[in-house]
């Protein structure tokens, strides 16, 4: 268990850091780590989302044939009286900043900026490839260790 804590918390620390480059995250967003999301339980995510006020990003983990690691990424954002809900997003680098894209029959993408998430109405030009540019980054980034501390107040909880 402890071993997927800490694999989970090096994602989280690559995720933020590619998000928010050198900036600090404030209230209003943050990112989470958990079990895969079925229905239900986004319903759930959204609710937190609602009651926190604060804009989710969550990254689902589970066992694959490669070990324990991030197998998606779902946004929750709570705006006006409704919870935005997209699940199956994937990060993309376009030039120096990575972005948020929803599935591709959804319009835009998201950028994070430290209190909330934006949504922005069109998909970059070269969304697809700058998927396959953060999946190299975040590897890297994962495999070095990046920390993102002073960026964000990491904490954790896990069952057991």
């Amino acid at each position: 268990m402890s071993n997927e804590v800490e694999i989970a918390t090096r994602y989280v620390h690559a995720v933020t850091h590619m998000l928010l480059r050198r900036r600090t995250m404030q209230p209003g967003v943050a990112i989470v780590a958990g079990e895969p999301l079925d229905a239900a339980k986004r319903v759930g995510l959204g609710q937190m989302a609602r009651q926190a006020d604060t804009d989710i990003v969550h990254l689902a983990f589970d066992h694959t044939d490669r070990g324990y690691e991030m197998v998606g990424l779902t946004v929750a954002a709570p705006r006006n009286i409704a919870v935005y809900s997209y699940p199956n997003c994937r990060l993309s680098l376009i030039g120096r900043r990575t972005v948020i894209m929803p599935p591709e029959h959804v319009r835009g993408h998201f950028v994070l900026e430290p209190h909330e998430l934006i949504h922005k109405p069109a998909k970059p030009d070269g969304w697809d490839e700058g998927i396959r540019r953060a999946e190299r980054q975040l590897v890297n980034l994962i495999a070095h260790g990046i920390v993102a501390h002073g960026q964000i107040a990491l904490h954790t909880l896990a069952n057991g």
